[in-house]
C-alpha cells in the first residue's frame, strides 16, 4: 500500500485528508516541516501533501529541503486561495501540483493519483537503466558493444581457471578492472589480488618489491620484508606494464614461474607459494622480443591466453552507457544532482576520438559535472579540445563562414567570361555579346556593374 504523508498545522484538515485516504493509503500526519523530514528520512513515502504556510519551516522550505534529501518524492502543495506567487515559487522548486483551499475532495483525489503515477513511472525507468547497466556491465567494465561483449565472454571463459593471462591494449582501457573481474569471479575471489605496476617501480627496487628481502639483504634493508608473490599467496598476483620490466627481474620471473618457487633477496631459503598470475601491457610485446628488451620464453609463460581490450574509439556506442555510469557515480560521491545530458553534449563526446580512452572521459564527465551550471550537461561544460568539434557542430555542413559564398564566386567567373570575350573581339562589345550569348544590354550592364568599362 502506498503512503501519504500530510504535513499540515491545522487539525481539522488533517483530519480531513486522512478521512479522505484512509481506505487506499496508508496515512501518516505531521504537523511541521521538521517532523515530516524525519518522517521521509526513515520511511519510504509515496506522496507528500504539504501545507504553505505553518509555524517554524515554511512549507516552501519544507519543499526545498525535502527535494533535497530526495527530489523523487512527489510534493503537492495546500495553497490558501489567491496565493499564486507563492503556488508559482514552489512549483519553480519542483512541486508537482498544488491544491486550493477549502478544496475537493475528488480534485484531491486526483491530484494524488496522478502523483502516484508518476512516481511509479519514475521508480520503472530507474529499475529499467539499473537493468540496462547490469546487463551490460561485468565487475564495473560496461559496454554493449560485440567487442566488449566478447571480452566478458573470455573472462567467463578463463575466470575459474589457473591459466596464465595477458591483458592487451591502449593506456586507459580498464586492463586493471579486467583483471580484477578475471579474479572476483573465479575460485580464488576470497582470497588477496594483489596488483603493482612494473613501470611506476625503479627497475633496481622492483626485484625487491615482487620477491621480498631479508634483514641486511642491501643497505638500508634493516628488516626482513615479504614481497607481492608471497602476499598474494592463494591469490592472483597482477603485473601491470609487465612490459617495462628490467631483463634481470625477467629472468627471475621466468624461473618462478616454472616451479612456483623463489628466494628473497639476500635470502637461501626457497618459498613455494600457490599463486594465479595476471599481466598486462600497454606495449607491442611482438616489437620488444624482436629488440631484446622482452624475453621470448617468458612471454610464452604469461600468455596462455591474450585478453585484448578494444579502444573506445573502436566501440563508441559505449559512450553513452559510460556517461550514464559515470553521471551516477559522480552524483553520488558528491551529492550533485546532474540528470544527464544535452543531445549536442553526447554528439561532441561521439565526435571526439579519446586518446585516452575511458580513463579520459571518466575525467571529462566528472569535470563537465563540477563545472555545469544546470542539471542536463551542456557543451559549454566542456574543456577546450572539444572547440574544434563545437564548431563542427553550429556548422554540419563544414562551410567556411570566412570564405567566398556562392554569389560572389559566379560574378568571379563572369568578370573572367567577359574579359576573355572582349579581349577576343578586340572590345567590340556587340561581337562580345555574341561569343557569350547574352544581350548587348545585358553585356554593357555587367560591365558597367564590375566597373570593367576603362579595362
Amino acid at each position: 500500500m502506498n503512503t501519504i504523508l500530510v504535513v499540515d498545522d491545522e487539525e481539522s484538515i488533517c483530519n480531513l485528508l486522512f478521512k479522505i485516504f484512509k481506505n487506499d493509503y496508508n496515512v501518516l500526519v505531521v504537523h511541521n516541516g521538521k517532523d515530516a523530514l524525519n518522517e521521509i528520512k526513515i520511511k519510504e513515502i509515496d506522496v507528500v501533501l504539504l501545507d504553505q504556510n505553518m509555524p517554524g519551516y515554511s512549507g516552501i522550505e519544507t519543499l526545498t529541503l525535502i527535494k533535497q534529501f530526495d527530489e523523487t518524492v512527489p510534493v503537492i502543495m495546500i495553497t490558501a486561495y489567491g496565493k499564486i506567487e507563492l503556488t508559482v515559487k514552489s512549483m519553480k522548486l519542483g512541486a508537482n501540483d498544488y491544491i486550493e483551499k477549502p478544496f475537493d475532495p475528488k480534485k484531491i483525489r486526483l491530484a494524488v493519483f496522478k502523483a502516484l503515477e508518476i512516481r511509479t513511472l519514475n521508480k520503472e525507468v530507474e529499475h529499467l537503466r539499473s537493468e540496462l547497466v547490469e546487463k551490460n556491465s561485468f565487475q564495473n567494465i560496461i559496454g554493449q558493444s560485440p567487442l566488449i561483449q566478447n571480452v566478458f565472454h573470455l573472462i567467463n571463459n578463463v575466470s575459474d581457471t589457473d591459466i596464465p593471462v595477458l591483458i592487451t591494449g591502449e593506456s586507459g582501457t580498464g586492463k586493471e578492472l579486467a583483471a580484477r573481474a578475471i579474479h572476483y569471479t573465479g575460485s580464488r575471489k576470497n582470497m588477496p589480488f594483489v596488483p603493482i605496476n612494473c613501470a611506476a617501480i625503479p627497475d633496481q627496487l622492483l626485484e625487491s618489491e615482487l620477491f621480498g628481502y631479508e634483514k641486511g639483504a642491501f643497505s638500508g634493508a634493516i628488516s626482513s620484508k615479504k614481497g607481492k608473490i608471497e602476499l598474494a599467496n592463494n591469490g592472483t598476483l597482477f603485473l601491470d606494464e609487465i612490459g617495462d620490466m628490467a631483463e634481470r627481474t625477467q629472468a627471475k620471473l621466468l624461473r618462478f614461474l616454472q616451479d612456483s618457487k623463489f628466494e628473497r633477496l639476500g635470502g637461501v631459503d626457497s618459498i613455494q607459494v600457490n599463486v594465479r598470475f595476471l599481466s598486462a601491457t600497454n606495449k607491442n610485446i611482438d616489437n620488444l622480443m624482436s629488440k631484446n628488451v622482452f624475453r621470448e620464453d617468458l612471454y610464452y609463460r604469461i600468455n596462455a591466453v591474450e585478453i585484448d581490450l578494444p579502444s573506445l574509439s573502436c566501440r563508441k556506442e559505449d559512450i553513452v552507457l559510460l556517461t550514464e555510469h559515470f553521471i551516477k557515480k559522480y552524483n553520488k560521491r558528491y551529492n550533485y544532482k546532474i540528470e544527464g545530458a544535452k543531445p549536442e553534449f553526447m554528439q561532441l563526446l561521439m565526435d571526439y576520438d579519446w586518446p585516452g580512452n575511458i580513463r579520459e572521459l571518466e575525467n571529462v564527465i566528472q569535470s563537465a559535472m563540477v563545472l555545469s551550471t544546470d542539471n542536463t550537461l551542456a557543451p559549454d561544460s566542456l574543456p577546450k579540445k572539444f572547440n574544434r568539434f563545437k564548431k563542427s557542430l553550429e556548422n554540419p555542413d563544414n562551410i567556411d563562414d570566412d570564405g567566398p559564398d556562392l554569389t560572389t564566386q559566379i560574378e568571379e567567373l563572369e568578370k573572367i567570361l567577359i574579359k576573355d570575350a572582349l579581349d577576343k573581339a578586340n572590345n567590340n562589345r556587340t561581337q562580345a555579346s555574341k561569343y557569350l550569348k547574352i544581350s548587348l544590354r545585358n553585356l554593357q550592364y555587367k560591365i558597367k556593374k564590375y566597373g570593367m568599362a576603362d579595362q
